[in-house]
């Protein structure tokens, strides 16, 4: 039997909001820097949508250099679902995009759609499952979405 319950990782700011709303680029309004990779220490098997909490504590060093001070006010919000990924893949092989770190696990990630309105929640480690009552208030399909597979 399969488990389809919604799957999540809560992640200290400014990687979920990188994630979901991209890096503005300096000098331009409408271009952006978007993650899509989130390295970690450990693997998973799991793949498809992978909802992306924002943390209660924000990371001391959050940012690649090129990145350092693009990161606007308003992504302070904490606590809360903000949109979802597409996961498609979990690789200790080279990645060629700038957000990869060495010596880690790249989770491959696309399609990253931002929620209307963030949803409040308890984050956990590792990856997690949505709790029943706050996957009842998510919406079926919201924001907008960037680069499918």
């Amino acid at each position: 039997m399969t488990d389809n319950r919604p799957r999540a990782i809560s992640l200290r700011s400014p990687l979920p909001q990188s994630i979901i709303y991209g890096v503005p680029v300096a000098g331009s309004s409408l271009d952006r820097n978007w993650c899509d990779v989130i390295n970690r220490t450990w693997a998973t098997g799991y793949r498809g949508l992978l909802y992306i909490h924002v943390a209660q504590r924000v990371d001391t060093d959050p940012a690649p250099a090129w990145a350092k001070g693009a990161y606007p006010k308003s992504w302070a919000t904490r606590g809360m679902l903000i949109g979802h990924v597409r996961l498609l893949e979990c690789t200790l092989l080279k990645t060629e995009s700038r957000w990869a770190q060495r010596d880690m696990w790249h989770w491959i990630v696309c399609a990253a759609k931002s929620l209307e309105h963030p949803v409040p929640c308890a984050g956990k480690s590792k990856l997690w499952v949505v709790p029943d009552d706050v996957a009842a208030v998510l919406p079926v399909s919201s924001g907008w979405v960037r680069g499918h597979p």
